[in-house]
């Protein structure tokens, strides 16, 4: 939270446009990195077989303790890709400087994204 606070304290000193989003599917379908297995739900256990069956999760669902972590993987691995650079001391807290001297900062609350930057067009 003092991130946040801090952008939008810089936004306002220096009249930077600033924008608020928030992802809504953002625990959805994200990919797992690791192997996860839960039992079967009650009315799919076929009843004639006696050992017990697990299911191998592929995608992460909303209150799945690891949807947070999927989504900052692939939420860092999109950013990364359109050029902006992650600040080696706040994880949450991307910046894409532009040629001209444009500035448009990015910092990430869970799944709420603060845009905060000098050049509109950029956001």
């Amino acid at each position: 939270m003092k991130t946040v606070r801090l952008m939008i304290s810089l936004a306002t000193q220096k009249r930077w446009k600033t924008f608020h989003m928030d992802v809504k599917s953002a625990f959805l379908n994200d990919i797992l990195k690791e192997k996860v297995y839960v039992e079967q739900p009650a009315r799919f256990v076929v009843k004639k077989e006696k050992e017990e069956k697990a299911c191998r999760l592929k995608k992460v669902f909303y209150e799945f303790k690891q949807a947070p972590r999927a989504w900052n993987y692939r939420i860092d691995g999109y950013l990364s890709q359109k050029g902006f650079i992650r600040f080696p001391y706040e994880h949450a807290l991307y910046m894409e400087k532009k040629l001209q001297g444009r500035v448009m900062l990015i910092c990430l609350y869970v799944n709420d994204i603060i845009f905060v930057g000098d050049d509109p067009t950029m956001m």
